[in-house]
């Protein structure tokens, strides 16, 4: 009878099973789950192997090999998230065009008045002084998100939010999972490799910290 740790490892790893040759092969056992299934297989294997080997897990052997593929595979399966939530530069709210058509104007002259220095004050005024500063920064800030470009931007970032909700929760299909040319697919593929000519996930150079190609 499997332990809990085993069953727990099995039923959470993202490790070719036996007999799968080709990363094709095993992309397609993929097919129709959600790319949060994968995720968080990934994550709850993360949990464990912290947990078995503290802080930074394994540096070597199969459990590291473990990691470091479900890591791969999670970046690959998880690699247009851009495309529904944009990096922070790359968010609508901040475009000329977002700022003029919400009253941006009256959210900067808003937050002039969190641009103080409570702790300054508290040394240079006192006590009272430093709680009136960290008030007039507590109701700028309430005043800020419920403006009216602090309102726009939290319903775009609640448009975000669903959008990548949406993403995750979409069951992959064969074309998805499929050599695209990306950067996550040719990692993934170079580690695939790597494991099947029984080479470690990567190498002690690269978990030295250093970007290498793997």
């Amino acid at each position: 009878m499997k332990s809990f740790k085993q069953f727990f490892v099995e039923e959470h790893s993202l490790m070719p099973r036996e007999g799968i040759q080709s990363l094709e092969e095993y992309l397609n056992e993929l097919v129709g789950m959600t790319i949060r299934e994968v995720l968080d297989k990934e994550s709850y294997l993360s949990l464990y192997m912290m947990n078995k080997h503290g802080i930074g897990g394994a540096s070597s052997g199969s459990d590291a090999d473990m990691r470091d593929f479900a890591r791969a595979v999670g970046a690959f399966v998880n690699r247009k998230i851009h495309d529904h939530r944009p990096n922070m530069e790359d968010r609508g709210y901040y475009t000329q065009e977002f700022k003029e058509k919400h009253n941006f104007d009256e959210y900067e002259k808003l937050r002039q008045d969190t641009r103080i220095n409570p702790l300054q004050i508290r040394r240079e005024e006192g006590v009272e002084a430093y709680e009136r500063a960290r008030q007039q920064i507590s109701d700028a800030r309430e005043r800020m998100r419920n403006s009216e470009y602090g309102k726009a931007v939290q319903a775009l970032d609640d448009q975000y939010e669903q959008a990548v909700k949406d993403y995750h929760n979409t069951p992959m299909t064969k074309e998805y999972l499929t050599d695209d040319g990306s950067p996550e697919y040719q990692k993934l593929e170079k580690i695939f490799n790597r494991l099947k000519g029984g080479q470690a996930a990567t190498s002690e150079y690269e978990r030295g910290g250093n970007v290498v190609d793997v």
